[in-house]
């Protein structure tokens, strides 16, 4: 399939027991928070499962919990499994939804196969069945989701690339009271090839110029440094990353369209990779300067045992007031 096939996908709205609680938010105010919750697993690799059924709970449990304390109208969430073997077929963006009480999920697929056979050995410990991806969920009407399929990386084996995931960015527009709609950008890109990775980059962009980019928000796990990044390779959690070359996340804003909620000083407090002992940052929310006034944060304490990824926090507020209807 052609690497720019648009395919739509479905906007949940779930049932009567989940309520909207949208009431209590301030006029012209938006909380946005970015997070690759690592299919639930918690902060430990791959190799560390299987996982009894118990775990993802718990961490589901404490996402919320942390979404809650927050106060977030709307999560940008990456590697959710959407039914799969390897978190007991549980479908993680409405579970969340659910136990927030929010009745708006949008997801899209990036990985689905029959099987998958990682990791290699033992076969115990294989993902099986695979359905997983990026959701949205929101306690503000969604509409009009699209997922945008990437580029799989061509120097894989062909074969390899038959269980490899397919990498989309996501789109969705969520009415905010007060604000009007605003279009929600999903972003999960190519973590282990760093020439696919910017090819992904340079085809978002592409994507957002071909709309009205001032009401825009892009947020999620772009697996690209700040600009100026110092350690580039010899991570002891992945010592065959080398970021040497990469230049994505300074070619993403370096148009000045967006700007990251946080900082592009690549400090400590500002790490979001691996969640337990972060020594870089792979995360980011970008908003509008013109239209937002926005602060953001990166979240530890709990959150470091929740995912290998640390969340991003954006509290945004028009920089224009409503006008009194």
């Amino acid at each position: 399939m052609p690497s720019d096939v648009v395919l739509e996908s479905e906007v949940y709205t779930l049932g009567d027991d989940v309520q909207e609680r949208a009431a209590d938010v301030p006029p012209g105010t938006l909380t946005v928070i970015a997070w690759n919750i690592g299919y639930g697993r918690g902060f430990a690799g791959d190799f560390a499962g299987p996982w009894d059924s118990s775990v993802f709970d718990n961490n589901l449990e404490g996402m919320a919990e942390v979404i809650r304390q927050n106060r977030v109208d709307v999560a940008l969430l990456q590697e959710v499994d959407l039914g799969a073997s390897r978190s007991h077929g549980v479908h993680q963006g409405k579970e969340l939804a659910k136990r927030l009480g929010w009745p708006y999920v949008a997801c899209a697929t990036t990985w689905s196969n029959r099987y998958v056979p990682f990791p290699y050995w033992p076969i115990s410990k294989q993902y099986g069945a695979m359905h997983s991806g990026q959701c949205v969920i929101s306690r503000f009407p969604l509409k009009n989701n699209v997922r945008y399929r990437m580029p799989q990386p061509s120097g894989n084996p062909f074969w390899y690339n038959w269980f490899y995931l397919h990498r989309a960015t996501q789109f969705v527009e969520v009415s905010v009271p007060s604000v009007g709609e605003v279009t929600l950008v999903n972003v999960h890109l190519e973590a282990f090839d760093p020439e696919n990775n910017l090819e992904q980059v340079l085809m978002l962009r592409d994507r957002m110029n071909s709309r009205d980019g001032a009401n825009m928000i892009v947020g999620g796990d772009f697996n690209a440094l700040p600009p100026d990044a110092v350690k580039r390779t010899g991570f002891s959690d992945e010592p065959d990353i080398d970021f040497t070359n990469d230049r994505s996340v300074q070619t993403f804003f370096e148009d000045g369209k967006l700007q990251d909620v946080v900082s592009m000083v690549d400090a400590p407090e500002f790490h979001t990779f691996p969640a337990d002992a972060p020594t870089r940052r792979l995360d980011y929310v970008g908003v509008s300067p013109a239209m937002w006034e926005s602060s953001g944060s990166v979240l530890k304490g709990a959150c470091q045992t929740l995912s290998d990824h640390l969340p991003v926090l954006a509290k945004l507020r028009l920089r224009k007031p409503p006008e009194d209807e």
